[in-house]
Order: structure tokens, then C-alpha cells, then sequence
């Protein structure tokens, strides 16, 4: 079954098709959801933000302003990604990964997203909004090299 992207803010994630790799993260559906409909909301441009809780368990999610505000690449507000990182760090919790869409791309990482990406320990997902349905990848990136992810919604 496929769910049609203006109907995804009011649909379970479940249906939404996700890339798979051998590693794995875990991610609280609830976070998963958030993260596709920030990045629907965010259409026509690129929507980014931020991953956070214990390794391997994302538990929570902030979304921050693409200052780019463009359909084909995204810059984070430095501003408040240091503001986030900062409470992130006074609640005990771990940055863990980014995630940012592709509006009219494959949810792969771009030859831009892997020359810009310099952490090599965080996950890097990426929601595809290029169909008709989200198609949502997560990846690690070492050495210019991409490791698909496994992603394990609870």
C-alpha cells in the first residue's frame, strides 16, 4: 500500500517505504513521523534538522531553518544548531545524526551531501519526497564512502 504524501500528515509511517542496510538504528515512531512531515511541511525546499538520544536509539527530534531555503540544498542556522546541541547536552541526551529531504531526488546521499558530510559517527538520514509517497534512507558516511542503515521503528 502506498500513501500519497498529502496524506501522510494523518497516516501511521509505516507504509512508508525505507531503504535498508545491514546496520541498524532505532527510532521512536513517533520521532520517524515528525521527521517526514517537517519535511512535507518544508516543500518546495529542503527541510533539515537534528537527531538526538542514546547510541543507536533516536528519541527525539529538532528541526531547524534551512537558510538556504532552496529545493536542491540545505544549510543549517549555525545559530541554532548551537543552541539546540547546548540544551541537547544539559539533558543528558547525544547528537546521533541529521536529517534533511530531497523534494525531487532519490534518498541517497548527493556527491554535495558526502563532500559536506565530516561525521563519520552520526546517521544521516534522508526523506525523499520525489513520488508520490516518502521513501526514507539512513546512511553513515566514512571516507567518502556510503553505509546504507537499517531503520527499526518502535
Amino acid at each position: 500500500m502506498k500513501i500519497l504524501i498529502k496524506d501522510f500528515l494523518k497516516t501511521d509511517p509505516y507504509y512508508v517505504k525505507v531503504v535498508v542496510g545491514e546496520a541498524r538504528v532505532f527510532v521512536l515512531r513517533q520521532v520517524f513521523t515528525k521527521m517526514v512531515q517537517n519535511c512535507i511541511l518544508d516543500l518546495p525546499f529542503e527541510s533539515c534538522g537534528l537527531l538526538v538520544g542514546k547510541p543507536l536509539f533516536i528519541e527525539d527530534i529538532y528541526k531547524v531553518r534551512n537558510i538556504m531555503e532552496s529545493p536542491v540544498a540545505f544549510e543549517m542556522d549555525s545559530f541554532e544548531v548551537t543552541k539546540i546541541l547546548n540544551f541537547v547536552n544539559t539533558k543528558g541526551e547525544k547528537f546521533l545524526g541529521i536529517y534533511h529531504s530531497h523534494p525531487t531526488a532519490e534518498p541517497f546521499p548527493s556527491y554535495e551531501d558526502i563532500k559536506n558530510f565530516d561525521y563519520e559517527d552520526l546517521f544521516y538520514f534522508i526523506v525523499s519526497l520525489k513520488y508520490d509517497y516518502p521513501i526514507v534512507g539512513c546512511f553513515k558516511i566514512k571516507d567518502s564512502k556510503v553505509i546504507p542503515v537499517l531503520i527499526e521503528l518502535i
